[in-house]
């Protein structure tokens, strides 16, 4: 009997991490899983022309995300305008696809997954304000600080956030001609009326822009990009699951053309 007892009590020993193992996969079921690899690739075309103090601006944006399995395309239209000589503020309109929110993520039968958002199409507006001032004191006297911001609202589910992007360039210049850039920046993404943290995301970033000949110029980006899923609608409506909070992390590399005309 006693010999009975004690391998019923090793077997449930034995059993028990197993259990709590199986557990937790189940219960994670319902939360977003990280993207592998956890790599993004971007590339854009962007065009400015300088009219006086306006400066239109058209911008062609494209991305690989979330393993590969997404790819956000944008075009943006609008203008600076140079309201002081250190500040610029701006005015666009952007249509895109394949853009994920939280409430993407949603029930299908007992598991839950991305809804397919490739042919999904969204009318965004945003005002940008971007001064920007000379820093002669630091090394090399060439250096330009700047604090872009903007604010977005989506017509497609009336989302509106902030973006906070401090940053500090320094210009090469050879005979009064810019050669090169070299740049490091912190973008915030706040959050206005949805998620459930203070920042949806955030990332530090460098970026060197070449200037191939006055009206061309090429540029790359290495930026590691930290965003958090919230809970969805699908998942918070199902009394089976908790809420959640996940983070995901990427890298991503980007390359890109600029036309100044």
């Amino acid at each position: 009997m006693k010999t009975t007892r004690s391998w019923m009590s090793a077997r449930i020993a034995l059993m028990l991490p197993l259990l709590v193992i199986a557990a937790t996969l189940h219960a994670d079921r319902h939360v977003p899983s990280s993207p592998s690899p956890a790599l993004e690739l971007a590339t854009h075309i962007r065009a400015f022309w300088r009219l006086d103090d306006w400066e239109p601006m058209v911008s062609i944006d494209g991305r690989a995300e979330d393993g590969f399995e997404v790819f956000y395309r944008s075009l943006t239209l609008g203008s600076y305008y140079r309201l002081h000589r250190n500040v610029k503020v701006g005015a666009f309109y952007r249509v895109q696809q394949d853009a994920r929110h939280d409430d993407d993520w949603v029930a299908s039968g007992t598991e839950f997954e991305w809804r397919d958002t490739s042919s999904r199409t969204e009318h965004l507006f945003f005002a940008d304000v971007s001064p920007r001032f000379l820093v002669p004191q630091l090394p090399g006297e060439h250096w330009v600080f700047m604090f872009k911001s903007r604010y977005f609202y989506n017509t497609f589910n009336q989302q509106q956030w902030l973006t906070l992007r401090p940053g500090l360039t320094w210009f090469w210049i050879v005979d009064r001609e810019p050669v090169l850039n070299v740049g490091a920046s912190y973008e915030f993404y706040v959050p206005l009326n949805f998620g459930e943290t203070p920042l949806y995301g955030h990332w530090p970033y460098v970026s060197v822009l070449y200037h191939l000949s006055p009206t061309v110029k090429l540029d790359a980006t290495v930026a590691r990009r930290t965003r958090t899923w919230s809970t969805s609608e699908d998942v918070r409506n199902d009394p089976t699951h908790g809420d959640y909070q996940k983070r995901i992390r990427t890298w991503m590399l980007g390359v890109g053309v600029i036309f100044q005309f």
